[in-house]
């Protein structure tokens, strides 16, 4: 969950996280209003399984760049704003699959 532009963007875990627990939502919006501070620390095993995503996810761009009809724009330090989203909103429009990979995000 993050406030971008004043606009709440949500995720896909935001609404699996809501559907098991409607105070974690309320904790989450208070913590991307920036009303709560909250230190994220991953332990062992969750720091394995995110380094092990971004090795299968890094695989699968290259397998992407591979395939000629397929648009992939990649940048490490793009991040998740309302401009990258309105650019893969807009491809995926016109027919390109385009994907965008930034770091932070949820």
């Amino acid at each position: 969950m993050q406030l971008l532009d004043d606009q709440l963007i949500l995720s896909a875990s935001d609404l699996n996280n809501h559907l098991a627990c409607a105070h974690l939502t309320t904790l989450d919006l208070a913590r991307a209003r920036g009303e709560l501070e909250v230190e994220l620390e991953r332990g062992a095993d969750a720091e394995l399984l995110a380094r092990k995503g971004d090795e299968y996810e890094d695989r699968y761009l290259v397998h992407m760049r591979e395939i000629p009809d397929i648009c992939t724009k990649y940048s490490a330090s793009m991040g998740t704003s309302s401009s990258t989203i309105s650019l893969t909103s807009l491809a995926l429009g016109i027919g390109l699959r385009q994907r965008f990979r930034g770091q932070g995000g949820t």
